[in-house]
């Protein structure tokens, strides 16, 4: 399953829609940045619990513009805490 994790400020949350991700972190970016990262859920082989695998696709939006940009990351494996489910 694709979801979109996201991060503004000392907000966090995951997404089911790209969307759904920049909107809710565009609400919470304040004077600050915010950026939107394409995921995927996995299950970890040896507890079975289930974490995002990043993708290395993502967004960010810089203070005062409204504009999101694509750039490119690293993947990773991540269990994504806190914040708010959108």
């Amino acid at each position: 399953m694709i979801v979109y994790l996201w991060d503004a400020g000392t907000w966090c949350g995951v997404s089911g829609s790209m969307k759904g991700a920049m909107d809710a972190a565009a609400e919470r970016k304040g004077d600050g940045g915010a950026r939107v990262e394409r995921a995927v859920t996995v299950t970890e082989r040896r507890s079975l619990r289930r974490v995002y695998q990043r993708t290395g696709t993502a967004w960010t939006v810089q203070p005062g513009t409204g504009t999101w940009r694509e750039i490119s990351g690293r993947r990773s494996v991540t269990a994504h805490r806190g914040g708010m489910a959108t």
